[in-house]
């Protein structure tokens, strides 16, 4: 994150409480849409998409106990400990078949999901500031692609942040809400980790 992309914000006070208690019910009904899916396919977790202007609302991948077995070839995703994310290869009928129950749960889930986001997508889309964009130069490394970033201060709970891409022709026009109120990147990374 380069500071100078940036512009900082900052809203505080009962306005955070009542967003907090609006995403509470839509937190709830997530976690279920996410549990049936999981159980559906027999997964322990999920891997959910995060990329330019997507903060993990949707799910990108189930992920089962590493010491699951399965009765076909399979691909890794991704791994960790406990988890492993994986398709199967598609060169039995079990496999492909295991892969078109994948497929169905995450497309059901997720035509769920797109009206349950997380808190951040549900933060960005309840001001409509989301704002993506290229970033300022980074030496030979290329273009940086930058989207607005928010969620709560360390410390101060009921202070909400948020990091919204500065306009350039690479990008619309974001109306920022009357509601935010503007600091500097020092407030803002002080809030940020302290």
């Amino acid at each position: 994150m380069e500071p100078k992309d940036y512009t900082y914000y900052k809203i505080q006070g009962e306005i955070v409480n009542k967003l907090d208690t609006e995403f509470n019910s839509i937190k709830n009904k997530r976690q279920q849409v996410i549990e049936d899916a999981l159980a559906k396919v027999g997964a322990i977790s999920a891997i959910f998409s995060n990329s330019w202007g997507e903060n993990g609302s949707l799910i990108r991948a189930f992920a089962f106990a590493k010491d699951k077995t399965f009765n076909f070839p399979i691909k890794v995703i991704a791994e960790n400990d406990e988890a492993i994310a994986l398709r199967a290869k598609a060169n039995t009928k079990d496999g492909r078949a295991f892969n078109k129950v994948l497929e169905q749960a995450k497309e059901t889930a997720n035509l769920k999901l797109k009206n349950l986001p997380t808190y951040k997508d549900f933060l960005i889309n309840k001001f409509n500031v989301q704002n993506c964009t290229i970033g300022s130069e980074v030496s030979s490394k290329g273009m940086r692609l930058i989207s607005t970033l928010t969620g709560k201060a360390a410390k101060v709970k009921d202070t909400i942040l948020f990091a919204i891409p500065i306009n350039n022709e690479n990008s619309d026009e974001i109306k920022i809400p009357e509601c935010f109120e503007q600091i500097s990147y020092g407030t803002f990374y002080d809030l940020v980790n302290s």
